[in-house]
C-alpha cells in the first residue's frame, strides 16, 4: 500500500514538472459596440485585408511555478474574423481581399496587420490551489487606401487581462491566456473600427462616386 502511494506521488510529480505546450487558439471577437460621430455607415464597397502576422507567439510563464510549460498563442483565424466582422458592420458593403490595392469596383481597401504582442503569464501558489494571471498587449498597423492614395494610417494598441485557477499541471493557463488575448483583440477591433469610421478623410473619399 505504501509503495503504491509512493508510486502515485512520483507520477503526479513527474506530470507537473514535465514540459508541455498548451496551445491557445484565439476565437473571433468582433466589436459591435463601436461609437461613431456619424449616423450612417461608410458608403460603397470596401475591401479588407486582415493578417495576424506577428501576433502569433509563444508565451512562457514568468514564475518558477508552471515554468516547465509554454503557451503558444494562435491569432490566425480569430484576428481576421474579428477585424472583418467589426468593419463589415461599419461599411455598406465589404469583402475580404488579399491584394494591397483596391479593385475598380471598391471605394478603397483597409489593410490591418498584427505588428507586435507582449504576453505575460504568472502563476501564484495558494493555500488549496495555484492561480494564474495573464496580460496580453497587441498592436496592429492600419492603412486605408483609396484610388487616389493613402486616406488613413495609424498603429493602434490594446490590452486584455484574465485570471483563474491554474488547474492540473497548469493546464488552465491556455484558457486564461486565451481569454486575455480575446479581450485585447476585441478592444483593438473596436479602436480600429472607430478610428476608420470617424475619419473625415476616409468618409469624404467614401462619399465620392
Amino acid at each position: 500500500m505504501f509503495r503504491s502511494i509512493q508510486f502515485l506521488a512520483a507520477v503526479i510529480s513527474a506530470i507537473s514538472l514535465s514540459s508541455c505546450a498548451y496551445e491557445a487558439k484565439v476565437a473571433s471577437t468582433p466589436a459591435y459596440d463601436t461609437v461613431t460621430s456619424f449616423g450612417s455607415k461608410l458608403p460603397g464597397r470596401w475591401q479588407i485585408v486582415a493578417d495576424a502576422g506577428a501576433l502569433n507567439a509563444v508565451v512562457k510563464p514568468e514564475t518558477e511555478l508552471c515554468s516547465a510549460h509554454e503557451y503558444p498563442l494562435d491569432f490566425t483565424q480569430g484576428f481576421a474574423g474579428s477585424v472583418n466582422s467589426t468593419l463589415a458592420n461599419l461599411v455598406e458593403q465589404s469583402e475580404p481581399a488579399e491584394q494591397s490595392s483596391p479593385s475598380k469596383s471598391a471605394r478603397g481597401i483597409i489593410v490591418v496587420r498584427g505588428e507586435s504582442i507582449e504576453g505575460h503569464l504568472k502563476a501564484t501558489p495558494g493555500m488549496f490551489a495555484a492561480s494564474i494571471s495573464a496580460d496580453v498587449t497587441i498592436a496592429a498597423s492600419v492603412a486605408v487606401d483609396g484610388h487616389s492614395g493613402r486616406l488613413f494610417g495609424k498603429t493602434l494598441e490594446a490590452h486584455g487581462s484574465a485570471q483563474g485557477p491554474a488547474g492540473f499541471a497548469c493546464g488552465n493557463g491556455s484558457q486564461i491566456l486565451r481569454t486575455a488575448a480575446e479581450k485585447a483583440q476585441k478592444s483593438l477591433s473596436r479602436k480600429i473600427g472607430e478610428e476608420i469610421a470617424n475619419s473625415e478623410r476616409v468618409r469624404a473619399a467614401a462619399g465620392r462616386t
